[in-house]
Formats: C-alpha cells, structure tokens, sequence
C-alpha cells in the first residue's frame, strides 16, 4: 500500500504530538540556592538531582548569576537533591515524590566554610589527623595507588585541578565534549575513573568544573579498580579520590604524616 504525503503528515503530526505529551508529562525541580547567612545568591554551584531507587540516571546542573537552577526527573519517583561546591557544606535534601505534571520548588539556603589561604607549611614531624588524612597514610602504606600531596607539586604552577595529574602513572587527562576526565589506561583498555571528592560522588566526572588546583590538598589515584578502597569502587573502572583544603578543618595541606598520639 503506497504511503503518499497524507500518511506522512499525519505520521508528523502524531511524533510531534507523542514529543509535547512527553514533556508536558515530565516532573520538574526549579528552586534557588541562598547563602544561608546573608541570602545572597549562590552561584556556580553543582545541583544534582538523584533517584532514590536507582532506576533513573543523575543529572546535574549549575546553578546560575540569580542562585537558581532547573531540573527535570527522566521518570516518575522518588528523588533527592544534592549540592556541592568549593566553599559549602556539601548537603543533600529529604527524599521527595516527584510524578508527572509536578513541580517541586524549594528555596535551599546553604552554610559557607571559609578557606584558609595563608602561608604552606611544611614540617618533617607530621601533621595531627583531620577527617580523610589517616585513611590518606594509611592506604599509601598499603595499597599499590599513587597518591599526591602538595609536596609533589614544588617547582610546578598548576591552575586545573587535572594539572595534578600531570605524569601520575598510569593515568592521563582526556577532553571529551569540552570537559576534562581522568583516563585510565591499563593492560591495552580506557576507561574514566571514577571521581569523589571529600568522600562525595562527583557524578560528571569533570574536576575542572568543581576545583581549582590551589583548592586541594591531596589526591589518590587508581587506575585499576581492584587496588581501590572497596566503599568507592562504584563501577567496573578506576578511581580518582580528591581531598581539598576546605574539607581539612584548620589544616591546610598534607606534606607529613598525621601524628599518632606521640
């Protein structure tokens, strides 16, 4: 049966149709970040927009020069909202139902650390441990992945947060659709590591957009999954495991090994 220009419009028609049903049927997250002290926007900062159950992927945003963002559930369910950025607490909401034809609008106010930019120490004697720097030593000790400290960085001027990565073994920097992942490259195979920073999941895998190089303080890296701590292997690759300087307390780098109560 010939299929002339009637069928194809009324074909047309139904797509376009199918497309505008779909999107009106979609649940949508459009809310604002506050500083929590001053209400002043907060801008730059990663939004991500989590299903509970798994089913749906992560999508994250940025939020913009008024602190707000806009996201939208790929399906019906249960979801939370986390948020990150140099600087914050990082935080996440309650989990909240999100169906179609919803809209969720929260106003989130979120608490600011300082960060401390005085003068590097560097001492022989060691550092007093602060949240991840005992796990840090400890895993140098023993396991088989290169770990970074500002000490390795003397001579050098990094300015992106992959600058640290610069002739780490077994690791390169790829730019893939304007962002910067880390590369593992192992036994003839590449695949992206998997990033964390300060023990969060960051879900794009893009640094650069999160972290400047001066905002670190130390890094792990494995490009194979099996040397990898096993509570950050998410997936069948690599990990990358960032500690920055605002998530040591009133530490500011990690030249020397932390102190055992001597």
């Amino acid at each position: 049966m010939a299929r002339g220009p009637r069928f194809t419009t009324v074909l047309s028609a139904l797509i376009a149709g199918a497309a505008c049903a779909s999107t009106l049927a979609a649940q949508h997250v459009n809310g604002t970040l506050l500083d929590k002290a001053s209400s002043a926007p907060i801008v730059g900062a990663q939004v991500s927009l989590v299903p509970v159950d798994a089913r749906a992927g992560t999508l994250t945003v940025t939020t913009d020069s008024a602190g707000e963002f806009s996201l939208t559930g790929a399906a019906p369910g249960t979801y939370r909202i986390l948020v990150r950025r140099i600087g914050l607490l990082p935080a996440e909401t309650h989990a909240f139902w999100l169906g179609p034809l919803t809209e969720h609008a929260p106003v989130l106010r979120m608490e600011t650390v300082g960060i401390r930019s005085d003068t590097v120490r560097v001492t022989t004697r060691g550092l007093p441990s602060s949240d991840w720097t005992q796990e840090f030593y400890d895993r140098r000790r023993t396991t088989h992945g290169v770990f970074l400290t500002r000490a390795d960085l003397i001579g050098r001027a990094p300015v992106l947060a992959t600058d640290w990565l610069i002739g780490a073994r077994g690791v390169t920097v790829m730019p893939i659709g304007g962002h910067s992942y880390a590369v593992a490259r192992t036994m003839g195979r590449s695949c992206r590591l998997e990033v964390w920073v300060d023990r969060l999941p960051l879900n794009d895998g893009d640094v650069n957009a999160l972290l400047r190089a001066d905002d670190i303080a130390a890094m792990e890296v494995y490009p194979s999954i099996s040397d990898a701590p096993l509570r950050y292997q998410a997936r069948g690759c690599g990990v990358l495991l960032v500690w920055t300087r605002a998530g040591r307390g009133d530490v500011d780098v990690a030249e020397g090994e932390p102190s055992r109560g001597r």
